[in-house]
């Protein structure tokens, strides 16, 4: 540690004694507590020999008008329009609405949220428009040419007034309008990362992660449509058109961020991310005399230290009653940070103080537990100096803040709304006398507080850089400039799926054309399949016992106008084989396969019926040759496809036994079914048609 102090104060002398001159700074700050470790990097940065200028209301409450270490810019306002005690008065409503149950508890905290909020933001509206409508003050202040803007962006003033000025920004860092600062500039996965206000950890079960990603989505309900709307016409008014407040917010040079992971869960994070957590913390100094004094007489119990932070000085009656009541019960002192009246069963071990050096206390080795409200500022202090907590978490993300100390095994927690005098007794002494809590918080501390650079340090350090550079857009990603469906890829999805649709697609057509033609050949309709054998059975029990041994020989003989083929009696089996070869031909076009197969079937089929036939022929030169094929008594027609062995053209004649024309003749040249197949019957009667063996293939 002493190294790394060693090499700063190094490179701040180098800097001094090399002609470094300082930056004019503009500081936007929010008021309350976040003021409070805002003032600490105000007060460092005047010390490296910067110029600040603080914008402050007149009506604030801790930001002061005279100070050596910043010149104020002061706005009056018209009126006031938000007041310290309306956050306590939103406590007792929620502390009151927790007893009646936790559903009435969780909308009662969110209806006073949203209603702090507006308030809040109407205010900064109507402090950006004193500002930008007095032109004498916007021109005192472009004339000071400001190098950066320094800003928080709880609240947008900051960041709105910056991009007014066209000045650079650097945030000091948690909250923004959504909610904690990571969710509007780097990925968080909400299946680990626990949204504000959830009261989760990083380890979530099925239920928690469903009420995880309600709690997102009401946090973005909440910055969509109610806070972004609110400053629409405002934008509207004072800007070009297209100014939108999200893009001004996600601009900022460089995030300081007030977080450690040894207190935060960890999560992902971006290039311009820099994490500050615990900046403010230092060790103690010496205490006043009287408080001095009162911490030795603790003895070897030490002392409790309680405060409700800047904002809240007390909850209601019954409740402090109850915590007086139990301090009272405890061996060790107690110093209790308390405004209002006093309790009445406050015992004598109990010091109430409107003020306390809270960082000093924590570090003063007789202290031995925090109670806390839960704000960011005492629990890093805390950290820093290893003191165990017992959290009352009140308002915004103080409950967050206590589950992820209790998480780490260095915190207890109790609600206020149900908490008793024994409830807050048991849990207030399992954290002083079960070491195992400060164990945990020791550790914390150690991992603190091993760091190259102190926080504030690292924070000055970057502020100085984007002075020096006038900026640091290559620490800039592009997600954001980006539009949301090519954020997620939702094109490129789109594309992948359309493709994959195209490609099987076209697979399913061909495939099924490929099929519907097999299954056709070889699977025909069953009931026109039985009716043709029958009819075929039937005609060849009319020509009397024949057997049709070979309708063509291998060879293919010819056959004369008067004379067929060869027909000889059938045997006693019953079979009947049609069997037509000869020269093998070029096979017929693919696209017209199947439409043979199934041409050839039906003609087969209706080939041996009796009836008039009526043939007629069409030459080469036509693009095509068909066979035309009526049975008397029927409206069935059908074509056939045929290839000539020769390409001779004759007039068409048929040859064949009497009424069982099977082979069409031009001349001398055979125009026929080449390995047509077989038709058989058996003692179950059926029909196999086969492409394979037409030698369409």
């Amino acid at each position: 540690m002493f190294g790394s102090k060693y090499l700063f104060f190094l490179w701040t002398w180098l800097h001094l004694h090399s002609g470094y001159n300082g930056y004019k700074i503009l500081v936007f700050p929010v008021d309350g507590s976040h003021w409070v470790n805002m003032e600490v990097m105000v007060r460092k940065l005047e010390s490296r020999g910067h110029n600040l200028s603080v914008i402050r209301d007149e009506g604030s409450w801790f930001i002061k008008d005279n100070s050596p270490f910043y010149t104020s810019i002061t706005v009056k306002l018209k009126e006031k329009h938000i007041g310290l005690d309306l956050f306590e008065t939103a406590v007792h409503r929620i502390l009151e609405a927790r007893g009646q149950g936790l559903l009435t508890g969780a909308l009662a905290q969110m209806s006073e949220f949203i209603g702090i909020m507006k308030k809040a933001h109407t205010a900064t509206i109507a402090m950006l428009t004193t500002m930008l409508e007095n032109k004498e003050l916007m021109t005192e202040i472009k004339m000071a040419k400001y190098d950066l803007m320094l800003t928080d962006p709880a609240m947008p003033a900051g960041v709105i007034m910056a991009h007014y000025l066209q000045l650079p920004m650097v945030y000091n860092v948690r909250w923004m309008s959504f909610g904690e600062g990571h969710f509007s500039i780097a990925p968080s996965p909400i299946s680990y990362v626990p949204v504000p206000g959830s009261g989760l950890t990083d380890r979530m079960s099925l239920l928690e992660r469903c009420q995880n990603f309600i709690h997102y989505g009401l946090n973005l309900f909440q910055e969509r449509w109610l806070v972004i709307p609110m400053y629409n016409k405002f934008l509207a008014d004072y800007f070009p058109p297209g100014a939108d407040l999200l893009d001004m917010q996600r601009s900022a040079e460089l995030w300081l961020v007030r977080v450690d992971f040894v207190f935060e869960f960890p999560r992902p994070s971006m290039p311009n991310l820099f994490y500050i957590g615990g900046f403010q913390c230092r060790p103690a100094n010496p205490l006043p005399a009287d408080l001095e004094e009162f911490m030795q007489n603790s003895g070897e119990h030490g002392v409790v230290v309680m405060s409700l932070g800047t904002l809240i000085a007390g909850m209601p009656t019954e409740v402090m009653e109850a915590i007086a009541s139990a301090f009272s019960r405890i061996p060790q002192k107690v110093i209790w940070r308390f405004t209002g009246h006093k309790p009445s069963s406050l015992a004598n071990n109990t010091l109430l103080l409107q003020w306390i050096p809270q960082n000093d206390l924590l570090g003063h080795p007789k202290t031995r537990a925090f109670v806390a409200h839960g704000g960011t500022n005492g629990l890093y202090e805390a950290i820093y100096h290893g003191v165990p907590v017992l959290g009352i978490p009140l308002l915004f993300d103080q409950l967050d803040n206590i589950v992820r100390l209790q998480a780490r095994g260095a915190a207890r927690m109790v609600d206020a709304a149900t908490c008793t005098t024994q409830d807050f007794f048991d849990a207030l002494k399992d954290v002083l006398e079960n070491p195992s809590y400060r164990r945990s918080m020791r550790k914390l501390s150690d991992l603190h507080r091993d760091q190259p650079l102190h926080p504030l340090d690292k924070a000055i350090y970057w502020i100085e850089f984007v002075l020096r550079n006038k900026g640091a857009s290559h620490l800039h990603a592009q997600a954001y400039t980006m539009s949301t469906y090519s954020y997620y890829c939702l094109d490129v999805a789109l594309l992948v799926l359309f493709t994959l649709l195209f490609i099987f697609g076209g697979f399913y057509v061909c495939l099924r054309r490929w099929k519907r033609g097999t299954t056709k050949v070889k699977d025909c309709n069953k009931k026109d399949l039985k009716e043709g054998n029958k009819e075929l059975k039937e005609t060849v029990g009319q020509q009397g016992d024949w057997w049709l041994n070979s309708l063509l020989h291998p060879e293919g003989p010819a056959c004369s106008e008067e004379q067929g083929p060869e027909w000889r009696p059938l045997p006693a089996s019953g079979a009947v084989r049609l069997v037509a070869a000869g020269p093998r031909t070029p096979p017929l076009h693919p696209s017209r396969r199947q439409a043979a197969g199934r041409e050839a079937t039906t003609f087969l089929k209706n080939a041996l019926t009796p009836g008039a036939c009526d043939v007629s022929f069409s030459t080469k030169a036509k693009q095509k040759q068909a066979l035309n094929h009526q049975i008397s008594g029927s409206a069935l027609r059908q074509r056939l496809i045929f290839q000539p062995l020769r390409h001779s053209l004759c007039q068409p004649t048929f040859h064949g036994a009497p009424q069982h024309p099977s082979l069409l003749s031009i001349g001398d040249e055979s125009w026929h079914l080449r390995k047509l197949g077989f038709l058989e019957w058996g003692s179950q009667p059926h029909v196999i048609p086969s492409l394979m063996k037409f030698g369409l293939l």
